[in-house]
C-alpha cells in the first residue's frame, strides 16, 4: 500500500481523509483502536493536497500524503477512513475533492466513514444503492447528499459490503470494535476494547440517538 513495506504481523494499514474542520474525536477514537498495543494496523493520514489539516478544535496535522497524488498512482489500497466535521459542508460542493475521494475509494479494499463522513462518500455517488448510516442530529443534511441511498435511521453503524458507515462521533469507536472482529476476530476485539478501558456496543442496531433525534417525516 502506498508504497510502503509492511512490517506490521497483522498486515494492514488504514489511510485516514483529513480535510479543515474534521471532527477529532471521528479520527482519533477509531484510530486508537486499529494503532492500539494489540493491534498495530499501521495509520497514515492524507489531504486533497497533502501538507496540514486543522480539526474543527484547532489541532493542525501534517498529513503523510496527497489524495491526489495517490489517485494517480493507482496503487491498491487497504481501508480508507473518512471522518465527518464542520468541513464535510463545504467539501460537498468541491468537484474535485469529490472525484479524487471516488478514484481513492475504488483503489480501496474497504471504505469507512464517521458521522458525516458518510455525506461525502454519498455526494461522490460511492453508496448509492447501499445501505447506509450517519449523524442523527444532522440527519437531514446528511440523507440530503445521497438520495439513492438506503438510509437507515436507527443504526450505530452500518456494514454493506466493502462499506462501513456508523452514526455520529463517539459511534466511530464502536464500529472500530466491529471492524475489528471481522477482520482478525471476536476475541482480539475484546481483547483491545478491554485494553483500552472502553465498553463497546456490540448490537449495530443500538441507536438511542435516533430517538433522541426523531427523523423528520
Amino acid at each position: 500500500m502506498m508504497g510502503l513495506d509492511s512490517h506490521s504481523g497483522n498486515g494492514h494499514d488504514v489511510l485516514v481523509v483529513l480535510f479543515d474542520g474534521f471532527a477529532p474525536m471521528d479520527v482519533f477514537g477509531p484510530v486508537q483502536f486499529f494503532a492500539s498495543g494489540l493491534l498495530k494496523w499501521r495509520i497514515k493520514t492524507a489531504t486533497l493536497e497533502g501538507g496540514t489539516a486543522t480539526s474543527s478544535s484547532g489541532q493542525p496535522i501534517i498529513v503523510d500524503f496527497a489524495l491526489k497524488d495517490l489517485a494517480a498512482k493507482g496503487e491498491k489500497l487497504d481501508f480508507i477512513l473518512v471522518p465527518g466535521g464542520f468541513g464535510t459542508r463545504r467539501l460537498v460542493e468541491s468537484e474535485e475533492f469529490l472525484a479524487v475521494l471516488r478514484t481513492v475509494a475504488g483503489l480501496a479494499n474497504e471504505v469507512w466513514s464517521v458521522c458525516t463522513g458518510s455525506a461525502l462518500l454519498a455526494k461522490a455517488g460511492l453508496l448509492d444503492g447501499r445501505k447506509a448510516t450517519g449523524n442523527k442530529l444532522n440527519w437531514e443534511w446528511n440523507t440530503s447528499q445521497g438520495p439513492n441511498v438506503d438510509w437507515v435511521h436507527q443504526a450505530r453503524w452500518v456494514h454493506d459490503g466493502t462499506f462501513w458507515t456508523s452514526s455520529g462521533v463517539a459511534a466511530g469507536c464502536d464500529m472500530a470494535c466491529a471492524i475489528i472482529k471481522e477482520h482478525c476476530s471476536p476475541q482480539l476485539a475484546e481483547q483491545v476494547a478491554i485494553f483500552l478501558e472502553y465498553e463497546p456496543h456490540l448490537d449495530s442496531s443500538w441507536d438511542p440517538f435516533s430517538v433522541v433525534h426523531k427523523r423528520k417525516e
